[in-house]
């Protein structure tokens, strides 16, 4: 029987709680008052709209499913276009001679062959077609007939070409313009030049199509580039007025300027000379114009390709979109994949440093179908093959699920050196006997002529859609539109000769994400609280996401996940477990996508035990909680002896280290699938570490612990929590401080843990954690202690007195203690409720005797 004494200390203590809780709520209401004096503000805040602010200019040419939006650059699929091929007979001859291109003066004056793939002209009408002496295509009969090719001077045929960009749905082009042809003002060359400028105008307008021009400045020396293009802008923008073209590309009201070959490693620019040619650029017109730099792949690095110039970087920091150019920088699959890692590089190194420096600029890789220089060079036939359109594939679903909204096509006709991507001869057989040409069939695959441009076209799709291509080769959708009527013979399917692959592999795709998602290993032993670790944790959030796009592109292409292994499903459960939770290397879209891909996977028990035995129990094998057997998760009779008594507090704890992050989302995340059966019979796996989670002395990990717990709660009952004996170690649990051992309650812990990491550890602050441990509380006490017994209330009591007096009391001064006030005002709220009554009515009750039967009665 409790003394006199006893009840009087119960309810001096009870009435001080309840003069808390009074004091409490008064603070509340004063800090509401405070920082929202007008309480309708807080009334309607989650049903006010807030007005939608549009910072894109209304385009002058309305965007439909038959004319692209000239007003932006983003979401499109951009083509480079030469025009620069040239015949005898298309018009008054160029100072360099009437043949451009196919070749560098005819045959029979000892010219030579200077392009490489041979163009399918067979859609082109009479008028197009311009015989090249010299060549011959062999016939069945074995006569032939004279070779013809087209002119890019040709309007019909410039028209042709821009309609075949929208019947592929590609968004636009470049125009090239070389600035060794025009940089001595008005000649032929540039006359010409000036020709092909109005045949892309009119087309892209007569197609609904956006151009831009794009300035090639190698092969130009360096005293002259700055000059030359201020020269030749004022002219285009002057004399052919070519901004006030209705689709001409711009981006927020600035039209797009593209510079190619900046920065080269042979073309030694002076940097200085460059960054002053892009300052005048921008403000040579009152639109101040949106800067595209077509530049190294190694810019970021600076070596490879590109010029070791430090300077370049002021260089890259006044543009508005980087474009490295990757033509020929690989020639495999493989090596794709190799660069999709540069390419994530870059964007993080772009988002990081744009960050610092208050800019934005936007990242457009560069994507070709193969590459040959033969005829040209006298390179290696067919030196990179175009593996039946997979190398390109391959390149594109690498930048459209590293983040790339805008991609850049090289190019659409340079047969020159086999990277066009517009109609091209099927067939080996209907090429000139004369010289050796590559055709679409160089690889043993049928192909039909426009096969370039429908991958082109899914890639188009995608980018205005926002979703990723499949991770399969879509063999079956650019087989949905059939092949030109020319094909009399037609073709039902692709022949892949040899067992050739469908595409880049579901497998081995899978395994690169799981080898690139782990974040790096320097986040274990850099300081979290500097500069360097949230720059770290910024380009990891970043890159995590590229590879999850990729991952959820994988998952949802026509293999999916049911044809993986166990061992690969039970390594993405563990990996993207770990992801799908909260935490610091998370952001809200890597959430969410790991969620996704989750939900994709197959899901069993044998997987979710498997994760807490093989997964999380070696995280937390080298800090066992001393009052629990790790190998039952029974409470121990006597605390362990010699390391084990000691519960680690400092920052060695493997559970910690980067090997395993986000474990405490592996718990949380089996305890939420797992059967209550199947909990009831692994609680040894899951106590020890949920225990050493929520005896951590960091309120983040404590947190967390939180979380796992309500989860566990929403699994097992009272009698479950009481035949495994362990219901008090929720509720009792022990740390062990550099002192000794002293048991207190978790719920003191906890709140415990608030006031010392907010007055120790100011900033960064410590998540919010007293509600959500009473939130806890208030669940765990009625499945340990009877409502109407005492115990419960000395439970309630504890609480208030080392959690909200103690905080308020040691809350420091300033908004951070403000916010903690707030916080307290909440739990003051939640206590309240659980205690059901009025606070006036309580303190009456106390001065009598407050039970939980005389709280009910009052």
């Amino acid at each position: 029987m409790p003394t006199s004494t006893d009840h009087r200390a119960r309810t001096e203590r009870y009435s001080t709680t309840a003069l808390i809780l009074l004091i409490g709520l008064v603070v509340q209401a004063l800090i509401t008052i405070y920082t929202n004096p007008d309480r309708s503000l807080i009334e309607g805040a989650f049903d006010t709209k807030m007005p939608t602010i549009d910072y894109q200019e209304e385009s002058a040419v309305s965007s439909s499913p038959q004319r692209e939006d000239p007003s932006t650059i983003q979401n499109k699929f951009l083509v480079g276009y030469q025009g620069w091929f040239t015949c005898g007979g298309d018009g008054e001859p160029i100072d360099r001679g009437r043949w451009l291109h196919w070749v560098d003066k005819p045959l029979k004056d000892g010219g030579r062959i200077t392009f490489e793939l041979w163009p399918d002209t067979s859609e082109l009408d009479e008028d197009e077609l311009y015989d090249l002496p010299g060549l011959s295509i062999p016939a069945p009969n074995g006569s032939s007939r004279p070779a013809k090719v087209f002119s890019s001077r040709n309007a019909k045929t410039v028209n042709r070409h821009y309609r075949w960009m929208r019947d592929h749905q590609i968004s636009g082009a470049f125009l090239q313009r070389f600035l060794g042809e025009v940089k001595n003002g008005d000649n032929g060359m540039r006359r010409y030049r000036d020709e092909v400028v109005e045949r892309v105008r009119d087309a892209a307008n007569q197609n609904g199509r956006v151009w831009s021009i794009m300035y090639d400045i190698s092969g130009v020396p360096d005293p002259e580039v700055e000059e030359a293009i201020k020269a030749d802008y004022l002219h285009l923008m002057n004399d052919r007025k070519i901004f006030q073209d209705p689709m001409y590309l711009r981006e927020a009201g600035r039209p797009v300027i593209a510079i190619w070959g900046m920065g080269m490693k042979h073309e030694k620019h002076d940097p200085v000379s460059l960054v002053r040619l892009l300052r005048w650029i921008k403000e040579a017109s009152a639109e101040s114009a949106y800067i595209f730099a077509g530049c190294p792949s190694h810019w970021r690095t600076r070596d490879g390709d590109c010029d070791a110039n430090p300077a370049f970087d002021q260089v890259w920091q006044n543009v508005d979109s980087m474009s490295p150019w990757y033509v020929g920088r690989f020639g495999t699959i493989e090596g794709a994949g190799d660069f999709k890692q540069r390419m994530a590089a870059d964007m993080a190194y772009l988002q990081d440093q744009d960050r610092s420096l208050n800019i934005k600029r936007y990242y457009t890789p560069v994507v070709f179908p193969g590459f040959a220089w033969q005829n040209l060079h006298s390179g290696p036939r067919n030196e990179i093959p175009r593996e039946g359109g997979t190398f390109l594939y391959q390149q594109l679903h690498n930048a459209i699920n590293v983040g790339a909204k805008t991609i850049y096509g090289a190019m659409f006709d340079e047969y020159d050196e086999a990277t066009a991507l517009m109609p091209a001869e099927p067939h080996s057989s209907n090429t000139p006997s004369e010289i050796p040409f590559l055709a679409l069939d160089e690889d043993g695959m049928e192909l039909p002529s426009d096969w370039y441009l429908r991958i082109c076209g899914l890639a188009s799709k995608a980018l205005k859609s926002g979703e990723g291509l499949p991770g399969a080769f879509p063999l079956q959708a650019l087989m949905e539109k059939q092949p030109p009527a020319v094909l009399t013979s037609g073709i039902s399917e692709l022949k892949l000769h040899e067992g050739d692959s469908n595409g880049p592999s579901l497998v081995s795709n899978i395994e690169a994400v799981l080898r690139d998602l782990p974040p790096p290993a320097r986040l274990s032993t850099t300081d979290r609280f500097s500069n360097e670790y949230e720059e770290i944790v910024d380009q990891y959030k970043f890159t995590s996401l590229q590879q999850l796009r990729l991952l959820t592109s994988e998952l949802n292409g026509e293999m999916g996940a049911n044809t993986l292994s166990d061992e690969l499903v039970f390594r993405l459960w563990f990996t993207l477990l770990r992801l799908a939770g909260p935490g610091a290397l998370q952001s809200d879209e890597g959430r969410r996508l790991s969620q996704d891909c989750l939900a994709r996977l197959p899901q069993s028990e044998r997987t979710l035990i498997r994760l807490l035995s093989d997964g999380v129990k070696p995280a937390f094998a080298g800090n066992p909680h001393p009052q629990l057997d790790s190998g039952t998760g029974r409470k121990l009779a006597v605390i362990a002896g010699g390391e084990r008594a000691r519960h680690e507090l400092f920052e060695d704890q493997v559970w910690k280290s980067a090997p395993s992050w986000g474990i405490y989302n592996v718990l949380e995340g089996c305890l939420a699938r797992l059967s209550a059966a199947s909990l009831t019979e692994n609680l040894g796996l899951v106590l020890p570490p949920l225990l050493t989670i929520m005896d951590d002395y960091e309120t983040t990990y404590r947190d967390h612990g939180l979380r796992c717990l309500e989860t566990l709660l929403d699994k097992v009952n009272a009698t479950t929590l009481k035949r495994m004996g362990i219901d008090k170690l929720f509720l009792k649990a022990s740390v062990a401080w550099q002192l000794g051992q002293i048991d207190q309650a978790l719920i003191l812990i906890v709140m415990q843990s608030v006031q010392h990491s907010i007055s120790l550890h100011p900033s960064p602050p410590n998540p919010p954690i007293l509600v959500h441990a009473l939130k806890v509380l208030f669940r765990l006490l009625p499945l340990i202690h009877d409502p109407s017994t005492t115990q419960y209330a000395d439970e309630i009591a504890t609480a208030v007195d080392h959690g909200i007096k103690d905080g308020w009391q040691y809350a420091p001064s300033g908004m951070d203690g403000i916010e903690i006030m707030i916080e307290i005002g909440m739990a003051v709220e939640l206590v309240c409720e659980e205690v059901d009554t009025g606070i006036i009515r309580w303190l009456n009750a106390s001065r009598i005797s407050i039970s939980i039967e005389s709280r009910h009665e009052s």
